[in-house]
């Protein structure tokens, strides 16, 4: 008789998969206003973030103008690929023209 451990598994894994997308998702006032933003690609948003210390993170990719998929060359899984905290955005503005 076989295991079932492997599915239950690959069903925390996808939970988990979950959970980090939601992390690297932007502030929903935010993500409102990326609707009105020009693609950069299909499906993906060029973006500087300025968070709330002044800092303006730029080369920012958004998948869907909602989550951070990317900055500068870095592909970002999970908020520890960030220098920043998600919550520190106060604002972005899209750097496609």
């Amino acid at each position: 008789m076989q295991s079932l451990r492997p599915v239950r598994r690959v069903a925390e894994l996808g939970s988990l998969g979950r959970f980090t997308r939601m992390a690297l998702t932007l502030p929903q006032k935010l993500a409102d206003k990326t609707v009105g933003f020009p693609e950069s690609s299909y499906g993906a948003n060029r973006v500087t973030l300025v968070l709330a210390d002044g800092r303006r993170i730029s080369e920012v990719f958004l998948a869907w103008g909602t989550e951070i998929v990317k900055v500068g060359a870095r592909a970002v899984a999970t908020p520890e690929d960030l220098s920043f905290a998600v919550t520190d955005i106060v604002d972005v503005i899209s750097e496609v023209r």
